[in-house]
């Protein structure tokens, strides 16, 4: 089986299905773990945690995609005429501004238990030998905490940045992969948007 862990829309797992399907693979389960299911697809409730590691540490599990929540860490939080999003951290404090309300507080004590989650579930693939993927866009300020920075530093870990533009996609996106255990296609394959003055390079 495989897992994707935060699935969101869930479309990694319907076009890993699809191709799975096509390969004449019904034997390989692809397992998805997203808030929107509640506590069982929630990484903050113990038991689903515990249930997540077990199914990376039981030996049968082929691969982990990882997609944490980046709202918080995003570097273009503003407060002005145009947003309400005033920012949350600054790479002087990644890990949440000293001066915010309790509401923005809560949201960042949230994020930064999911980042330590997500970083738990990054090392235990490693250490299991599972092939393991994370993403989060480029600028994110999650790349900057010392989880993050860590997992960049484990021998084998590879770090590749892409644009979606590149793969059809009608925004560009910019993101980051780390990732460990898969081919070194999936940093090879990693594109990015040559395009200038607002026009993609791919159109």
């Amino acid at each position: 089986f495989f897992l994707e862990i935060f699935m969101g829309s869930g479309r990694l797992s319907q076009s890993l299905k699809s191709k799975l399907e096509s390969a004449g693979r019904h034997d390989v389960q692809v397992i998805g773990f997203d808030l929107l299911q509640g506590r069982s697809g929630d990484v903050l409730n113990n038991d689903t945690y515990q249930r997540i590691m077990s199914l990376i540490n039981c030996g049968r599990c082929l691969g982990v995609w990882l997609a944490p929540p980046c709202s918080s860490w995003s570097t273009s939080r503003r407060f002005d005429e145009h947003t309400h999003a005033p920012p949350l951290r600054s790479r002087d404090h990644v890990m949440g501004l000293p001066s915010l309300d309790r509401h923005n507080r809560r949201q960042v004590q949230v994020a930064n238990a999911l980042m330590q989650r997500t970083s738990d579930f990054f090392i235990s693939c490693i250490l299991n030998r599972v092939p393991v993927a994370v993403e989060n866009p480029a600028k994110s300020l999650i790349w900057q905490t010392a989880q993050f920075r860590h997992m960049a530093s484990l021998p084998g870990v590879l770090a590749a940045r892409l644009d979606f533009c590149q793969y059809g996609e009608p925004y560009q996106k910019g993101t980051r992969l780390l990732s460990w255990g898969f081919p070194p296609s999936i940093a090879s394959m990693a594109k990015t948007c040559g395009g200038r003055g607002g026009r993609c390079s791919r159109t």
